[in-house]
């Protein structure tokens, strides 16, 4: 069994990526494919937020202003060529070209979802 597999790890791990991704990612302007591909793994797996990660997240956006439109921003920055450039290497070939034959849109829905309650 790997690790994301383990419904309490895959929880546990979300919640560190997603404070990764909101704190480096959101306030930076820097979103990472290999983020956005990590929650969209642990998401399929049905990994959750817990209620004081969601609280986390919403005091580290609102005390650093930012709005939907810069989330939005953020997320629609994981394009083809974004991921091209980071999910190839290291990805498994049949994974990257099921992915990239969707355009990536997985892993927008999934920060989309997971950014749902501020957009």
């Amino acid at each position: 069994m790997s690790y994301y597999e383990n419904t309490k790890s895959a929880s546990f791990s979300i919640e560190a990526k997603c404070v990764l991704l909101c704190e480096y990612s959101i306030i930076l302007a820097d979103v990472k494919a290999r983020d956005a591909y990590d929650v969209h793994v642990l998401k399929k797996l049905g990994a959750t937020l817990s209620a004081n990660l969601q609280a986390h997240l919403e005091d580290t956006i609102i005390a650093n202003e930012i709005d939907s439109d810069a989330i939005l921003d953020r997320i629609e920055r994981i394009d083809v060529n974004h991921c091209r450039l980071e999910l190839k290497p290291i990805l498994p070939p049949d994974a990257y070209a099921s992915h990239e034959a969707a355009g990536f849109e997985p892993l927008r829905s999934a920060l989309t979802e997971l950014y749902e309650p501020w957009l």
